[in-house]
């Protein structure tokens, strides 16, 4: 029994390793994806000189990433950082290439955010390797890693572009792929978790009974009296403000107007605003999990 516990932990290790690897391989075929510029050019009809300046504020804001990183140190936890920037990298992607024509400088905006998160990304992976392994099996997890970024940037990223720039195809094509399968490798880590149980009330006796600490001194009952009356305010009056907020966007985007000015009438964008409608949802939910043994004020503010 004891060896097959060996096995499992040990093949959990490889699947975790590997699922680092997969992002860390998606985030730099995005950061190249970029040199479709001629057709980013095109669409937002800007000089070359103001393409450059998605270059160098993703630059920019990597750099600086990395210094609060080194600052912060551990002043978060690896796993909760990781997940949270996994999950706000594919979501920055994902409306970048929603932007119309007209509004270039929040798509800057949106890919330095994005590359910031990136940045958070590519620090943590080798350290969470670290924590699996020793030795010679994590010198050959660190060198997959290195080995995946360098040819997913230097050969697949190029040639990709390159087939969506001669093929014909939009812009947003270059860009899509690789944060619509980050959501792959985003929930199986999520699974992952030692502890993240994916039911609320067993989640919130789990983190109670595992760290009282976390929960200001109340009582079970309490906990979970405060939990549904902060979930039904919200429903209550954050509800209708989130559907009226969906709706205007899902208006502008299908008739080209207001944000999406510029942009041609698409008739599929009120299945994409629910589709992120949910993604938002599942990112609420995983932030509750990672964070309830943490700060139970934290979960409040996110349920309701």
């Amino acid at each position: 029994m004891e060896n097959g516990s060996k096995s499992h932990s040990a093949i959990n290790k490889i699947v975790v390793v590997i699922l680092l690897t997969s992002v860390l391989f998606l985030t730099a075929i995005d950061s190249y994806g970029i040199d479709v510029v001629p057709l980013v050019q095109s669409h937002f009809n800007i000089s070359g000189a103001e393409v450059a300046v998605i270059r160098t504020s993703t630059s920019a804001v990597n750099t600086a990433t990395l210094g609060v990183m080194w600052i912060a140190g551990e002043a978060v936890g690896r796993r909760s950082l990781y997940i949270l920037s996994l999950i706000t990298w594919i979501a920055l992607t994902l409306l970048s290439i929603s932007i119309g024509s007209k509004s270039f400088l929040l798509f800057v905006i949106l890919r330095s955010l994005g590359a910031a998160a990136s940045a958070v990304l590519g620090v943590l992976s080798p350290v969470l390797a670290a924590d699996l392994f020793r030795g010679r099996s994590l010198g050959i997890a660190l060198m997959a890693m290195s080995a995946c970024e360098i040819v997913s940037g230097a050969t697949i990223a190029v040639i990709y572009s390159s087939l969506i720039i001669s093929s014909g195809l939009p812009w947003q094509a270059g860009l899509l792929p690789a944060p619509v399968l980050s959501l792959i490798p985003l929930t199986a880590l999520v699974c992952l978790l030692k502890r993240a149980l994916f039911w609320l009330p067993s989640m919130i006796l789990s983190a109670w009974t595992l760290a009282p600490e976390a929960f200001m001194g109340l009582s079970y009952p309490s906990v979970t009296a405060l939990n549904s009356v902060l979930i039904l305010a919200g429903n209550v009056i954050g509800m209708p403000i989130m559907l009226s907020f969906a709706q205007s966007s899902f208006q502008s985007w299908y008739h080209g107007t207001g944000l999406f000015s510029g942009r041609a009438p698409f008739r599929k964008a009120y299945p994409i605003v629910v589709a992120a409608g949910g993604f938002v949802n599942a990112a609420t939910f995983a932030f509750d999990a990672l964070m309830m043994k943490r700060s139970f004020a934290a979960c409040l503010v996110s349920v309701s």
